[in-house]
């Protein structure tokens, strides 16, 4: 007995040490985004961008650390780095103006700016919000629906009406959730030439040289093999590149 209690006072411990951790890393993660902040400011940008790294190798992430990670690789002249956090920034903040100007920025920097490509138009009412607000949006709409048919139903209102609010709301729900796996699909295949390199045919040192790619350079990452990512560029141009050229979006 005396050892089931001395179990019971120390999972009681722990457990009440849980809020107070969390709270310290909070504080930690804090200070040390405040502390990035400030290393920007007075143009220590190799800090600025130890600092913020270091948060999310925590495994923390906003698209507000990203935004500023962004700005310290842009100061440091690390143009691919740059794009591909403001990428991470805007995957999450669609909507953030800020971000999609220094983006749009920072690609006019690239000596061989991507395509934008063709907009699909049932795409475009996704493109300001983030694959958590579609989700969260496609939940909110159904669980509403649902409510106002179970309601409707049980109140005695007119059947088609109540019938046609459900409809619309799980075919509006439908729409979103597609958004989600659309947006999922994309951004998982999405990456950025971090350092110029040469794409070659094969995923071999000695293979042929197809194409050099531009630091800064937006793919799509089609394969990947010991170490080589097969890459396309935006005119469907695709080969072999190392992978330690590429960041993942």
């Amino acid at each position: 007995m005396k050892i089931f209690l001395t179990g019971v006072l120390i999972f009681l411990a722990v457990l009440g040490s849980v809020p107070a951790r969390a709270q310290g890393a909070a504080d930690r993660v804090k200070e040390t985004f405040g502390q990035a902040v400030e290393a920007y400011k007075k143009g220590d940008y190799e800090t600025a961008v130890r600092l913020n790294s270091s948060i999310l190798e925590a495994g923390v992430e906003s698209a507000a650390l990203h935004y500023n990670l962004g700005n310290s690789y842009l100061r440091s002249r690390q143009i691919g780095r740059a794009i591909a956090s403001y990428l991470r920034a805007h995957r999450l903040s669609p909507g953030d103006m800020d971000v999609l100007a220094n983006l749009n920025y920072a690609r006019s920097m690239v000596s061989a700016p991507p395509s934008a490509g063709k907009k699909q138009l049932w795409s475009v009412p996704f493109e300001r919000l983030s694959v958590d607000e579609l989700r969260w949006g496609a939940l909110y709409i159904f669980m509403f629906s649902a409510t106002v048919v179970l309601v409707g139903l049980y109140a005695g209102w007119k059947r088609r009406k109540v019938w046609a609010w459900g409809i619309a709301g799980g075919l509006l729900s439908v729409y979103l959730t597609i958004g989600v796996f659309s947006r999922l699909a994309v951004e998982s295949v999405m990456g950025v030439c971090v350092a110029a390199a040469e794409v070659k045919f094969e995923p071999a040192p000695q293979a042929t040289t197809y194409y050099k790619l531009p630091e800064g350079s937006e793919i799509r990452i089609l394969r990947e093999k010991e170490g080589w990512l097969k890459i396309e560029r935006s005119d469907h141009k695709a080969g072999w590149i190392t992978a330690g050229s590429i960041s993942r979006i």
